[in-house]
């Protein structure tokens, strides 16, 4: 089996590198089972919603705190 099939790297790849674009390496490697395929789709794609949120809330938050400041400066 080539390394990029074996379980290791695909779940490496998947959680720190790829994200849900990995999702095909997943689908295509013989080392998981059908069920196993079906419940990693699921936790990396309810990781990538919970990352997505995480950014969206922090750009936000910092968006208000420079635009306050700047208009604290413009006073």
């Amino acid at each position: 089996m080539k390394w990029y099939y074996r379980k290791g790297p695909v779940l490496i790849l998947l959680f720190f590198v790829l994200g849900p674009l990995g999702l095909p390496l997943l689908f295509k490697s013989p080392a998981f089972t059908r069920k196993g395929k079906l419940i990693i789709s699921v936790i990396v794609l309810s990781y990538t919603v919970l990352l997505l949120k995480y950014i969206y809330f922090w750009g936000k938050l910092s968006y208000t705190i420079i635009n306050e400041s700047v208009k604290e400066l413009n006073l």
